[in-house]
């Protein structure tokens, strides 16, 4: 069994998001068609309040951290696109991720297990 974690929505759907790239289905698409031949299984670890995880996220990780994060995502064209900025930016942000990830693993062929937790 190999476990790859987070290839298939985390860092390019993400980096694609905040660019404004289009081709964000056209690319998982692509990803599908090129595991498809592992049989793959995924797990989609989902916060049920993506919003108030960041904020627990921003709390153990501390100050330092939350402000480098909302600071480098408040640049990004997403952000400037959408008005957002600070600590509700960050958190608004990552919850427009979420819904991103949501819809991309709803029209899925790779058989998906959705784990929902409360932070």
């Amino acid at each position: 069994m190999h476990i790859v974690e987070g290839i298939a929505v985390q860092s390019t759907v993400r980096f694609m998001m905040e660019m404004q790239e289009n081709g964000i289905k056209p690319y998982y698409r692509r990803f599908e068609e090129l595991v498809a031949c592992l049989n793959p299984k995924m797990v989609y670890l989902r916060p049920r309040d993506v919003a108030n995880h960041s904020q627990e996220i921003g709390k153990l990780r501390g100050e330092e951290w939350r402000n480098k994060v909302s600071s480098y995502l408040a640049q990004t064209e997403y952000s400037t696109r959408h008005g957002l900025t600070g600590m509700g930016g960050m958190h608004q942000f990552w919850t427009d991720y979420a819904a991103l990830c949501d819809g991309l693993l709803l029209e899925t062929c790779i058989p998906t297990k959705t784990i929902a937790f409360v932070p």
